[in-house]
């Protein structure tokens, strides 16, 4: 910097005064300042950048684990299914087992009958009301409204699974938040059933 009366050039930065040669001594040094603290600093973290990973390699893990997830859900969602099958062919059986254990009994009040030769009108009557009863018994029992299926469809397939950023200084990285509102298949003493499943990748 020089006298102020003898400068000849002012700086609209520091606001001082130079003469020619000096003013060119000081662009000099803003310029070395500039390529230091400036342009290095912008080239260095553009290397930076540069090296980190790119986003697709990046997300690798995180779609791996979204794999997983949907193997397993796959699975889980099959194996409910499953049971869901295994209850509906339970349920029939049991009507068909108890039909046939009450069709056994007539008939073997039917061959005792025949056998004595002991019956009259109102064993024929009494017998013909047991059967037809067991008729109805069974063409109810192939109606497939009989057995109700419970299904809860009250998922957000939106939000089963998502990504997010996580929040915290200790935790800098993205995160998969994973929600699964289904975890086992249970019946009710009624022989509906519901899911209730959990699932946590």
């Amino acid at each position: 910097m020089c006298d102020k009366g003898r400068g000849m050039c002012i700086c609209d930065g520091c606001k001082a005064y130079f003469c020619t040669r000096h003013f060119n001594e000081h662009r000099q040094q803003l310029s070395m300042q500039f390529d230091r603290d400036v342009v290095k600093i912008h080239d260095d973290l553009l290397e930076q950048i540069h090296s980190v990973k790119q986003p697709n390699i990046v997300s690798d893990d995180l779609c791996a684990q979204i794999d997983d997830w949907e193997t397993s859900t796959i699975v889980k969602i099959k194996k409910v299914a499953q049971l869901a099958r295994h209850q509906v062919i339970q349920l029939f059986s049991q009507e068909t087992q108890s039909l046939t254990e009450n069709l056994g009994t007539v008939a073997d009040e039917i061959r005792t009958l025949l056998k004595e030769d002991s019956f009259a009108e109102d064993d024929i009557e009494r017998l013909q009301l047991k059967l037809n009863q067991l008729q109805k018994s069974l063409d109810q029992q192939s109606q497939t409204e009989n057995v109700k299926l419970i299904i809860d469809d009250r998922i957000d397939w939106n939000r089963l699974i998502y990504a997010e950023k996580q929040k915290g200084k200790e935790k800098k990285s993205s995160a998969i938040e994973i929600c699964f509102p289904l975890s086992s298949i249970l019946f009710n003493e009624k022989g509906h059933f519901y899911f209730r499943i959990s699932i946590a990748l």
